[in-house]
């Protein structure tokens, strides 16, 4: 996994820890459901192997900073770890997960017979995929997560940092660093909640680890 190159910026992209309607799978958005009593341990977990990469790599593996998605379940994640590095943490409405608008509290057998065409894009052809009222769409998201991922590249070149996010987010970010179309997003292996992909930055080009820190979860939006 290790060590950084010169010029290159680490980024550490997490998932929350598990939350009550990640279990219950429900389409969570931008809409919140606190961690669960697991969800917490996993956050914890995160933190112990940050503290282990910084041990077994000394400088190259140091965090020196957590930035997060505004949304409770990434900010409580992203608190555990950056009070146990004791490092700042910047919070970010451009790392939230994806809005999915009406679909936001429904089950997933709700939301899909709400909208059945539309729950079939969303996750076999994100390139189709039109919102129910108030959503996003994919390139929308994958606009911002750009934007702030470049900047905390320029803002911490040749660093590591964490970012914590959330499942969609993520995915289709890293879709988009590797310029391989809306259609891959659900070709990237999933990320589990409290587990972290390694994106590796230098200059416009980025390079993905996958599952650099990973952890028994559930896999659910």
């Amino acid at each position: 996994m290790y060590p950084r190159f010169p010029g290159e910026t680490v980024i550490l992209m997490a998932r929350h820890g598990e939350t009550v309607w990640n279990v219950v799978h429900r389409m969570q958005g931008q809409k919140d459901s606190p961690l669960t009593p697991k969800g917490v341990e996993q956050a914890q977990a995160l933190l112990v192997k940050l503290i282990t990469i910084e041990q077994d790599w000394h400088e190259a593996g140091k965090v020196i900073a957590v930035w997060s998605s505004s949304l409770g379940r990434a900010r409580k994640t992203a608190e555990i770890c950056a009070k146990g590095l004791d490092i700042g943490l910047t919070i970010t409405e451009n790392l939230n997960e994806i809005a999915l608008g009406q679909w936001e509290g429904l089950t997933f057998e709700e939301a899909e017979k709400n909208s059945p065409e539309q729950f079939y894009n969303f996750w076999h052809r994100p390139s189709l995929y039109v919102p129910p009222r108030g959503g996003e769409t994919f390139p929308e998201v994958q606009k911002r997560m750009l934007h702030t991922l470049k900047n905390i590249h320029e803002r911490h070149h040749g660093k590591t940092v964490l970012v914590v996010s959330h499942w969609i987010a993520i995915k289709a970010a890293i879709a988009a660093l590797q310029e391989s179309g809306l259609d891959s997003v659900h070709s990237i292996p999933v990320i589990e909640n409290g587990s972290f992909h390694i994106v590796r930055m230098t200059g416009d080009k980025a390079k993905v680890e996958y599952n650099g820190g990973k952890f028994p979860a559930s896999v659910t939006v």
